[in-house]
């Protein structure tokens, strides 16, 4: 239960941060962003350890990045952008 929690955090933290595929200037969003990332850290160390959790959040926020920074891509082709 306190890994999905993890997860949970994990992932809106990140969606917090990557707010309109770029990285957020609302203060307000990147202090509670930070708030849910030390939550997540936290429960991943009582999880997994100190040093393990620390590793596995770090792998679990760049996976979560990857996946945002797929799906919010512009994949559209203009003939402008043929040269």
């Amino acid at each position: 239960m306190t890994l999905l929690f993890a997860l949970m955090t994990a992932y809106f933290a990140t969606l917090l941060l990557n707010a309109a595929g770029t990285f957020t200037n609302n203060n307000i969003r990147k202090g509670f962003s930070a708030l849910l990332n030390i939550t997540s850290v936290v429960m991943f160390i009582t999880v997994y350890g100190t040093a393990r959790g620390v590793f596995v959040y770090l792998a679990v926020v760049a996976l979560f990045g990857i996946i945002l920074s797929f799906f919010n891509r512009n994949t559209t082709i203009s003939a402008n952008d043929i040269n």
